[in-house]
């Protein structure tokens, strides 16, 4: 069998080799295959399984999972193929209406228009727009979340989130240290409510994470890929939900991680030195203290080319992406298409990576975003007085200085509705 990727809707299908032409198992149209394969991405995204509605099951006071059977296929290699040009779709951009900039710093330069560049699609039904909420928080994947670090010589950084956004549905921490949510609840991966004494939260595609101030990790959600299975977990500072994988930061330095590691996303034994983990849609990414960064897994988009950085005081991983801030408030990017073009911002003290946009909060205040807003998940200008920042799979959130937040983008799961929260 090869794997080739629908010219219709973006996505990779499988058809048997040789073969001249197939139907897309996502969106059923007809693809003329030239008798070529791209076996070189056999790793390429994947949807999620369908949902088991008879393979849940509760497993202790602090964790609720939603099993579900996977089908192991084995990984057969086949040479590499370059990919002809003409099999790839381009993903026609709308304009950024969501893109501002600080004027408040001494270097106001004008920063053009992103171009738009031809990026990879997810096919998504049914969507819906946010207008003006104010008040919500939505968890991310891969990843992305938001980071307000301030890193010195041996310290450590800062990295816990009030907000989190998944791929459907958003997280939040109440004052009090317990959680609410909304959005896609069909793997209970917003069953937080019986959740206490949390001081970070993150987000998956369908699953949820929740740091306790004891160091121990809960989560609820869809558990197929185990990457729930966080209760043997102890001394943990920091957590990341990527789209079917979970990373823990150790107190030590090192990291743990569970879950689908089919592109050597959960291959971070040997890090050491790590103040800050996010995880994206197949990869992973660690901060190191001196500034370095580090990470592994699905490269395709060489969302994993940051050997390079330095000075980084925050990191964010979006599904195809990854992002730097520097500690002179500039951010770094590396990976797909113009979600990676956030060279000339400045003032920056917090980044999130969503799937195909990114979101950069300023120091007065306002957000900038950059990349796809088919669903408007850019139209930030109009945000004041935003503390932290969380970027989901089509859609945006930010926390206020008032504890109210504040959401754009899709809303066709009720992810954005957050109008009622008060997290001060």
């Amino acid at each position: 069998m090869a794997f080739y990727r629908c010219s219709n809707c973006g996505q990779v299908f499988e058809a048997p080799d040789g073969a001249t032409s197939a139907f897309c198992t996502n969106c059923g149209a007809q693809q003329m295959l030239g008798g070529f394969d791209n076996a070189q991405n056999n790793n390429q995204p994947q949807q999620s399984p369908q949902n088991n509605p008879q393979g849940g099951y509760n497993n202790g006071a602090q964790n609720n999972y939603h099993q579900q059977p996977q089908v192991q296929q084995p990984e057969v290699p086949q040479p590499q193929v370059q990919q002809p040009q003409a099999q790839q779709k381009a993903v026609t951009q709308k304009p950024l209406n969501g893109v501002s900039y600080n004027n408040d710093i001494n270097n106001n330069n004008s920063i053009p228009a992103p171009q738009p560049q031809p990026v990879p699609e997810k096919k998504k039904m049914n969507k819906g727009l946010i207008f003006g909420l104010t008040g919500g928080g939505v968890a991310v994947i891969v990843l992305i979340i938001v980071l307000v670090i301030v890193l010195g010589s041996g310290s450590s950084s800062s990295t816990n989130h009030r907000i989190a956004a998944g791929s459907d549905h958003s997280v939040a921490i109440n004052k009090d240290g317990t959680c609410v949510a909304t959005g896609d609840n069909y793997d209970k991966q917003c069953d937080v409510q019986g959740w206490k004494n949390i001081v970070s939260v993150s987000a998956g595609n369908e699953h949820t994470l929740g740091l306790k101030k004891d160091g121990t990790v809960v989560a609820t959600g869809y558990n197929g890929s185990k990457q729930c299975d966080v209760l043997g977990w102890t001394d943990i500072t920091d957590v990341s939900a990527g789209y079917s994988h979970s990373l823990g930061l150790r107190k030590d330095g090192t990291v743990v991680a569970t879950g689908n590691n089919s592109s050597k996303q959960c291959d971070v034994a040997g890090w050491t030195d790590i103040i800050d983990v996010e995880a994206g849609y197949k990869h992973s990414v660690g901060l190191r203290k001196d500034g370095t960064v580090v990470a592994t897994g699905y490269n395709s988009f060489k969302q994993c080319e940051v050997s390079g950085w330095t000075d980084i005081i925050a990191i964010s991983a979006g599904d195809y992406h990854t992002l730097g801030l520097k500690k002179d408030g500039t951010v770094v990017s590396t990976g797909d298409g113009s979600a990676s073009n956030t060279s000339g911002y400045n003032n920056v003290v917090a980044v999130a990576g969503g799937d195909l946009h990114s979101v950069m909060l300023h120091k007065n205040g306002e957000v900038s975003c950059v990349g796809t807003s088919t669903d408007g998940e850019c139209d930030t200008a109009l945000w004041k007085d935003i503390t932290e920042v969380a970027a989901g799979e089509y859609f945006t959130l930010g926390l206020k200085k008032d504890g109210t937040v504040v959401a754009v983008g899709d809303n066709s799961d009720g992810q954005g509705n957050v109008g009622a929260w008060k997290l001060k």
